[in-house]
């Protein structure tokens, strides 16, 4: 029987001598509540519409409550962009990530030759596969063409 995300927090904060206080509850439904990628302030926006109390520093606390719990992991963003892009773990059907290192664009796919693939890496070492992260970082085909425009001096 799967553990609900509220379940595998408490038991994460528990094992931590951590309580479960309203604000972290609030963080977790709301990351939750959508099956979308998201960074930190998007987040808190969305916190702040429901709860005017939500703070700033109370999400950056719980992000990596919710990163060390294995509720939550990062997908990626822009190289050298000081937000990180997050999505939980607790999807509808498992994906991939292609992650544009430009404009930090996100593109889910999923490809059943990668898992099989892996599938057969892991039982070749011994191994059982349990789950996978997968994140094939590059430039989008919007961002070559205004790197291709800018160094051709049409930008």
């Amino acid at each position: 029987m799967a553990v609900s995300p509220i379940e595998r927090f408490r038991s994460y904060l528990a094992e931590h001598n951590l309580r479960m206080t309203r604000e972290r509850e609030l963080v977790l439904d709301e990351v939750f509540r959508e099956q979308n990628h998201f960074t930190a302030s998007e987040l808190l926006d969305r916190l702040q519409r429901r709860d005017d109390n939500a703070s700033r520093s109370t999400v950056y606390r719980v992000l990596p409550l919710l990163l060390q719990s294995g509720l939550i992991f990062e997908v990626g963003g822009k190289e050298g962009r000081q937000e990180q892009i997050y999505e939980h773990s607790h999807g509808p059907r498992h994906h991939d990530h292609l992650v544009c290192e430009s404009c930090g664009d996100v593109v889910e796919f999923e490809e059943e030759d990668i898992h099989d693939a892996l599938e057969e890496i892991s039982r070749r070492y011994g191994y059982r596969l349990r789950s996978h992260l997968l994140y094939l970082r590059g430039v989008c085909a919007a961002c070559q063409q205004r790197i291709i425009e800018r160094e051709v001096g049409l930008w």
